[in-house]
Formats: structure tokens, C-alpha cells, sequence
């Protein structure tokens, strides 16, 4: 067969996604797409039958099936099941049907994925449903969608799964536009999670995409269907189906070995897939080929996106879990909820002390912006919901050091030992929020602290000040934390171990925490506060900062959450 002159039809690619074409012909589809961009976008709209194609049809496909016949697909075994009673078609797909049932004795709402009985006569969609069944048999993850049986009553196969409720991130981002990095990352994390599981069980999933991952109201993503997962074990006991130069999956998010040939792909190709799934999560599109970075993107987080992205699995990470590690520290510490993601096109983002911008402390901004029209300095930034943490580390040490030895490796920020070494973190700060510091000094015994602002003030807020083995905030109406009201003794940091340092800022008051314990509570408006101004000056009085003195320090997370 030539390649087409024409675009393929709909029922083409759809038999082409889902691996049902003679190689001769995916062959001469794989030349077409190569050429045609408009075909590769209509592959996205195709869908893959499987669950997740199902779970996302409208309403509109369930109730065209008449209520008197809902059922009548269904044997009269299935029908009067003991365990399971069938509740509505959830939708209709090439390979059959998908119910939402009910657990009779457990009393929970459960998915039933029927195969069709007349492709019960064709041994490879047969094969392609037994191996769904023991693809998801052998996972237990809370980042996969889990299957709780598997049955064949009056010759109909049918897989029990979890019922998932949600959203999945496709249509969130069709719907809401993209996502703040932070939560982009947070989700893409949960994913590098789930596949790392499935990984360990020797299976690649081999169609990882926005619309096989669901995001449920509790901010958990799920990955549906195993169906097109690749066996890699010989223990596994199942028969490879995937002919030889057969590309599976969908092409936009496909790995380019496996869009040569998908028999012959290992977890890596996973991960190429989660770095197209991330990039259409940050910038609404997937990523083409030769596509550079917008600049919202932070340099950090486009060599994550690039080495996943990268045309040679040998480049690539190690492991989904390698990814999972790498993504920890731009992600937002809270689950996001559907509510919680912005709900068009343009952004609705609220600055938290993130970009090098001089400002007015005293509310939290909302900007609204075209992608056009984004700062080229790139800001993380949260969205506005209770008690979401957002990174800070996501700026150039090198323009923001004060003085001392600053540098950012692997998403952590390290300080030589000097003395008075000073870094501003850039930004706006919220009128009322609390900043949670993580750090171990290394080295030396003397401050490691932050810089707040409180109503347009500054104050450091030091532990193990000055080697007295105290903390408390600096400069208070002119007494310093060996003598003001905030003092606290026997506050001894020991190196090589790690700390939390939390501080609350309000309008009346400050309140620090040091690993959940409080060490000061003082109330002020902030006009008694300043800071040192033979240490701790600080360029701009309007913004957050770290401060070491004589130590070398890590930091490992700088976060916000806006009040």
C-alpha cells in the first residue's frame, strides 16, 4: 500500500491508534504523519478506546441509549450477577461498553469495561483485553486507577475497576487554560510516581497523555489504562501482540523509538511522554518538534523538560523515580483541586514573593495576562486557595546575592561560609502570609535566618544567634534579640541536621515556629521593627531575604503560602 494522497478517515486513525491496522498499512500511515501536521493534531481528538475514552464522553452519548434497552447488550448471567449490580452505561467504544455498577455486599460504585462479543472471534482483541486485565491486576498505587476483579459470564469478558470521579487534565487544560507551574509540576510528579510502580512490575505503559490522566477532587491524579502496556518480563506470561515496526500510543506524546516501533520500547519511553504531558500542562500544547521554551518556563525546569524530552532514551533520566526526585522541588506542597486551577485561557495567577519586582506590601496582586504578554523574568506563582504553598527557589542567586558565596544546585540553594552573607529573595509580598524556610548548616556556629517584612518593615528572624544558642527576631525598638521581648534560649542548631523555620506574618502580629514548636510570638504593627544595619541591610525594603553568617548552609526549600 502507498502512502496516502489524501488524509486518512476517522476510522483510519482510529484503527491506527489503536494497533488494529495490518503493518503495511501503519507503515504507510507512520510516512503520512510524518509530513502532514494536520493529521498528527486529529490523532489527539481520536481517542484510544479505552477506559478513559469512555469515562470522557458527554452525558449526550449515555443518554442515547434508551433506558428500556440500557441492559439489553448485558447476558442474563451479568444482568442478575450476585456481586455486582449494573447501575448506567458509562459509554460506548469500539471494543464495547463501560457500566457504572454496584459492589453488592461492599455497597461501592465500581467501573465494569465489557469487550464486545463479536470481537471475542479475534484473537488479538481478545489478547488486548486479557492483557488490560492482568496489567492492572498486578498494580496497587494510589497514582493508578486500581482493578478490583475479573470475570467471563455467558461468554462476555469484563474487567471490575475502580470508579474514578474527576476531571482528566486534557479537559481541565481544553476547559481552564494552563496550569501555575507549580501545580503543573505537582501533577506531573503524582504521574512520574505511578510509573514508577508500574516500572518496578516490568510493564511500560506506552500511552501516557493528558487524556489518560484524571485528576480527582482530592487533587490525586490517576493514570487509566494499562491496556496498551508492554510486558518486559518473561514471567509475566503473556504473549506480545505488537508487531514488529507497529507504533502505539498517540503520536504528539509517543517517544520517537516507539513511533518506530512500539514492540521494542523500555520505561524510558514513559518518560517522554510525562515531558510532553508536563509541557502541554504548562503552556496548553503539546511540544513539537524544535520547539523552544516560552520564557514563564524557569531554566531549571526546561532541562528537566528537555532531558525527558530528549530524542535518545540513553539521555534521558534513569528511572520515573529520578523524575519524581527532580520535580519535588518545583511543586506546589499542597494537592491541587480542580477549583484550585484557573478557569480560562488567560492566567489568574497571585504573586507570593517571586519575581524581582519593586512593590507595595499590603495585598496580594492578581494578574491577568495574555501568554504574549507574560514578564520575560519568570515568576512562580500559586493560585489563590487556603494554605497552598509555593516554591521561592526558582530565581538566579547570582543577581539576587547581597554578599556571600550564592549558588543554585539542584533546585537547593547553597551558601559559603562568609560573614554576613545576604540573598533577597524577589518579589511582592502578600500583606499576611507565613514562610516556611528548610535548611542545614554544614559548617560553623553562628546565625542561619530569615528577612520578613511586616506592613513595608523588615526584621531578621535568627536561630543560634551570634553563638549564644537563642532565636528570636532582631532589632526591636532598638534592642537586638539578646535583650527584646522575642528572645529565646537554648535554641542550639546542630550541623548536619535538618530544620524547618516557620514564620507568621499579620498585621498585628509575628509568630515563629521552630519544628512545630514556637519559639517567639510578639505583637506589632511593625513600627518598632528594622533590621541590623551592620549585618543584615538589605537593598530593597520591601522583600524577603536569607541570611548565614560565617556558615556554609543549605536551603533546601523556600515556601509561601499567602494568607
Amino acid at each position: 500500500m502507498t502512502t496516502p494522497s489524501k488524509h486518512p478517515s476517522e476510522f483510519l486513525l482510529q484503527a491506527y491508534v489503536q494497533g488494529r491496522l495490518p503493518l503495511s498499512e501503519a507503515a504507510s500511515l507512520d510516512r503520512h504523519f510524518e509530513g502532514c501536521d494536520v493529521c498528527v493534531r486529529k490523532l489527539e481528538a481520536v481517542g484510544s478506546d479505552t477506559y478513559s475514552d469512555l469515562l470522557r464522553q458527554p452525558t449526550t452519548d449515555i443518554q442515547s441509549v434508551p433506558a428500556t434497552s440500557q441492559h439489553s447488550e448485558l447476558p442474563l448471567e451479568l444482568q442478575n450477577h450476585s456481586r455486582y449490580e449494573i447501575c448506567e452505561p458509562l459509554g460506548r467504544g469500539g471494543m464495547g461498553m463501560v457500566y457504572r455498577a454496584r459492589h453488592r455486599m461492599m455497597h461501592r460504585p465500581v467501573a465494569l469495561k465489557l469487550i464486545r462479543s463479536d470481537l471475542l472471534a479475534s484473537p488479538e482483541a481478545v489478547e488486548r483485553f486479557r492483557r488490560e486485565v492482568r496489567a492492572a491486576a498486578r498494580l496497587a498505587h494510589p497514582n493508578v486507577v486500581s482493578a478490583y476483579d475479573a470475570e467471563e459470564v455467558g461468554g462476555v469478558h469484563f474487567l471490575v475497576m475502580e470508579y474514578v470521579e474527576g476531571k482528566t487534565l486534557d479537559a481541565i487544560i481544553r476547559k481552564r487554560g494552563p496550569l501555575p507551574l507549580p501545580i503543573a509540576c505537582h501533577l506531573a510528579r503524582q504521574v512520574a510516581l505511578g510509573l514508577d510502580h508500574a516500572h518496578s512490575h516490568d510493564m511500560v505503559h506506552r500511552d501516557i497523555k493528558p487524556q489518560n490522566l484524571i485528576l480527582t477532587g482530592k487533587g490525586k491524579v490517576k493514570i487509566l489504562d494499562f491496556g496498551l502496556a508492554l510486558w518486559q518480563s518473561p514471567s509475566a506470561g503473556v504473549e506480545p501482540t505488537t508487531k514488529e515496526g507497529q507504533a502505539l500510543g498517540t503520536l504528539l506524546y509517543s517517544a520517537p523509538e516507539q513511533r518506530r516501533s512500539a514492540g521494542h520500547v523500555d520505561a524510558r519511553a514513559d518518560q517522554y511522554s510525562l515531558g510532553a504531558t508536563l509541557a502541554f500542562l504548562l503552556t496548553g500544547d503539546p511540544p513539537l518538534t524544535n520547539s523552544s521554551w516560552p520564557t514563564s518556563i524557569p531554566k531549571g525546569l526546561q532541562q528537566i523538560l528537555t532531558r525527558l524530552l530528549a530524542k535518545s532514551p540513553e539521555d534521558r533520566y534513569q528511572s520515573a523515580k529520578a523524575v519524581a526526585e527532580a520535580l519535588a522541588p518545583w511543586c506546589s506542597r499542597k494537592p491541587p483541586t480542580m477549583e484550585a486551577v484557573p478557569r480560562s485561557r488567560k492566567y489568574l495567577f497571585v504573586a507570593a514573593a517571586c519575581a524581582a519586582i519593586l512593590g507595595v506590601a499590603g495585598g496580594i496582586w492578581m494578574l491577568t495576562r495574555d501568554r504574549t504578554n507574560l514578564p520575560v523574568a519568570p515568576v512562580p506563582l500559586i493560585p489563590k486557595v487556603d494554605r497552598d504553598w509555593s516554591s521561592l527557589l526558582n530565581f538566579d542567586p547570582t543577581r539576587q546575592a547581597v554578599s556571600g558565596e550564592w549558588q543554585m544546585i539542584r533546585g537547593e540553594l547553597h551558601v559559603k561560609a562568609k560573614q554576613g552573607s545576604r540573598i533577597t529573595i524577589p518579589g511582592t509580598v502578600p500583606a499576611e502570609y507565613d514562610l516556611r524556610v528548610s535548611f542545614t548548616r554544614k559548617t560553623g556556629t553562628q546565625s542561619v535566618g530569615v528577612i520578613v517584612v511586616q506592613n513595608g518593615r523588615q526584621v531578621a528572624f535568627e536561630l543560634d544567634a551570634w553563638n549564644q544558642h537563642l532565636g528570636g527576631f532582631q532589632n526591636i525598638a532598638g534592642r537586638t534579640i539578646v535583650d527584646n521581648p522575642t528572645r529565646h534560649d537554648n535554641i542550639t542548631l546542630n550541623n548536619n541536621r535538618r530544620y524547618t523555620l516557620l514564620v507568621e506574618v499579620r498585621h498585628d502580629s509575628l509568630r515563629s515556629l521552630w519544628d512545630g514548636r514556637e519559639v517567639a510570638h510578639y505583637r506589632t504593627n511593625g513600627q518598632d521593627l528594622s533590621v541590623n544595619p551592620q549585618a543584615w541591610v538589605m537593598p530593597n525594603k520591601s522583600s524577603l531575604g536569607l541570611i548565614a553568617w560565617d556558615c556554609d548552609t543549605t536551603f533546601h526549600s523556600v515556601e509561601i503560602a499567602p494568607r
